[in-house]
């Protein structure tokens, strides 16, 4: 089973209730939860907020959705259910899943400070949004998104790596067991003029490869 953002990221689980009670009072749509949890993340990474993300979200006249509300209140699930209904399950669930954070918070860039639509008429250019009708976020901390990523498994420009790599390495098991099979057969290699050692055997991806594959087995002959 792969590893949950609160794993990767060494966040209690008070935390990551207070983290998804804060977002769902102070986002928009679409995806703009996971900005907010982004900002609150970036915050705790740069250490100047606060080391606890309970503590982070409940600093005054911060996170203004959460004034009405207790510390022990949004960090407490059940609480979250009664104020949240079925949506506060679902962000929990969301948010521990990296990712779907990770091309998130590479967009988000550490961005230490959020204003809601009410003051849109002050985003600049290169301040970042996730949703027409959501946050804009700006006054970014890059050291902390790159902090942050590494620890989510990847790096500014590689949020897909880990998709990528399994790809590869699926790939690159199947060429193997493939190369394996054909090597049994090793008169193909005297079709190959120019391969010297199993090292110059193309690519299986190769049409060299393919073309020297399917002469070789036509001519062969199996039981």
């Amino acid at each position: 089973m792969a590893p949950k953002t609160s794993q990767l990221l060494g966040l209690s689980s008070p935390e990551l209730y207070a983290a998804a009670f804060t977002a769902l009072g102070e986002a928009g749509p679409g995806q703009d939860p996971y900005g907010v949890f982004s900002t609150i993340l970036s915050r705790k990474q740069t250490g100047k907020y606060g080391k606890n993300i309970v503590d982070i979200v409940k600093a005054p006249s911060q996170f203004v959705a959460n004034d009405p509300y207790s510390s022990s209140q949004v960090a407490d699930p059940s609480f979250g259910r009664k104020v949240y209904g079925s949506r506060y399950d679902q962000m929990l669930q969301k948010f521990e899943d990296p990712s779907k954070l990770r091309p998130v918070l590479e967009k988000h860039g550490g961005a230490l400070q959020f204003r809601g639509q009410s003051l849109l008429k002050n985003k600049r250019p290169e301040d970042v949004m996730f949703d027409p009708r959501g946050n804009f976020y700006f006054a970014k901390d890059p050291k902390a998104a790159k902090s942050l990523l590494e620890k989510l498994g990847g790096a500014p420009g590689q949020s897909v790596a880990p998709v990528a790599a399994s790809q590869v390495e699926k790939g690159n098991q199947q060429g193997q067991s493939l190369l394996q099979n054909i090597l049994k057969y090793i008169p193909m290699v005297g079709t190959m003029p120019s391969l010297s050692s199993v090292e110059d055997m193309p690519l299986p991806d190769s049409q060299t490869f393919l073309n020297t594959y399917r002469k070789f087995f036509e001519d062969e002959e199996f039981a």
